[in-house]
């Protein structure tokens, strides 16, 4: 029986991306229009192995949880691995859930349980095996410089890391909140914009251009009593941000 294949002129970007990491890549017949989708992003991504790009995404994916872990993949070269494999067999070997008592206690007088994540310590060579085989894959084909550029044009939306924290200092800065947190964002913000740096030039320019200077000269000479120098010294340079 013939299965039922979904055009792929009809997927958009974001979809293709997922179908990428979902490792569904398979279920579409023509590659080669998949590519064309993907024509924005790196080279270097785009002739990797199904199952390497289907890690990279889970890598920079900031939602997906692995679930015999329980942890997500965003960040973690191991997780984003293991989320990959086809057999999770294995995974369930390796991870075991446990009851396990809680300080709270019901109206019984009796602890309150939950269920944990736990590895297995009988399987603790196959997690350091699979961890190995992690490391390995990310360090062969996942560069940080790759994994940068993927996630300013899949997550980002196009947008550099930096430009992305400079965007969230400033909303976090120009915010009517008034606590503390808020100032210390503003301080920062000034150090991002560039803001500090225009500042101290523009008092040393106030200073100079606007006669400054040679007020400071007339006053030392007429008192002849330096004590009156209200210059910018060396140390001010030493211990400017």
């Amino acid at each position: 029986m013939e299965r039922e294949v979904e055009r792929l002129e009809e997927i958009d970007f974001d979809e293709a991306m997922e179908i990428v990491k979902r490792g569904d890549r398979e279920k579409y017949e023509n590659e080669f229009l998949l590519l064309k989708v993907e024509s924005g992003l790196p080279t270097q991504f785009v002739a990797l192995d199904e199952k390497v790009q289907q890690m990279a995404l889970l890598f920079i994916d900031k939602e997906f949880e692995e679930e015999n872990s329980g942890e997500r993949t965003y960040g973690n070269a191991y997780i984003s691995y293991i989320a990959t494999l086809e057999d999770k067999s294995v995974l369930k070997k390796v991870y075991q859930r446990v009851w396990v008592d809680t300080p709270q206690y019901g109206s019984d007088g009796m602890p309150i349980q939950k269920e944990v994540i736990r590895l297995n310590p009988e399987y603790m060579n196959v997690y350091l095996k699979l961890k190995a085989q992690a490391s390995s894959v990310m360090k062969k084909y996942l560069p940080k410089e790759l994994i940068r550029t993927l996630r300013e044009i899949v997550t980002n939306s196009g947008m550099k890391d930096e430009e992305l924290l400079a965007n969230a200092i400033l909303d976090d800065a120009l915010s009517n909140d008034k606590s503390s947190y808020t100032a210390r964002m503003r301080a920062l913000a000034v150090k991002v914009t560039g803001l500090e740096k225009q500042t101290s030039l523009s008092q040393i320019n106030v200073y100079v251009d606007g006669g400054g200077s040679k007020l400071n000269e007339t006053i030392i000479e007429s008192s002849g009593n330096d004590n009156y120098d209200l210059g910018y010294g060396d140390e001010w340079y030493q211990f400017r941000l």
